[in-house]
């Protein structure tokens, strides 16, 4: 099940940070934790631009790169809004 952040434990240029299940997927396969997330997603780095190296499925997405364990991450964030709350939604992270 998605699950949405409080922007004093995890947010992204402002915004609480929502994370999907499938998200929650990649998380589990890559051995981390929400909060490891939220660590790499307050610390970004620029983006390969060599091709191949992934981009957001949506025109509205956005996507960023953060390094961990020696590995540069795609992470795409999506605009969502719950309760009249704007949220980022982590939709996918994956190793480049």
């Amino acid at each position: 099940m998605a699950t949405l952040m409080n922007a004093e434990d995890c947010s992204f240029e402002g915004r609480p940070v929502r994370i999907s299940d499938s998200a929650m997927i990649h998380l589990r396969y890559e051995g981390f934790d929400i909060y490891t997330l939220c660590d790499m997603l307050a610390t970004p780095v620029d983006c390969p631009k060599r091709k191949g190296t992934g981009k957001p499925f949506r025109k509205t997405s956005r996507r960023i790169c953060s390094r961990r364990n020696k590995r540069t991450y795609n992470i795409i964030l999506d605009p969502y809004t719950s309760d009249g709350v704007e949220y980022w939604s982590v939709s996918h992270l994956e190793p480049i």
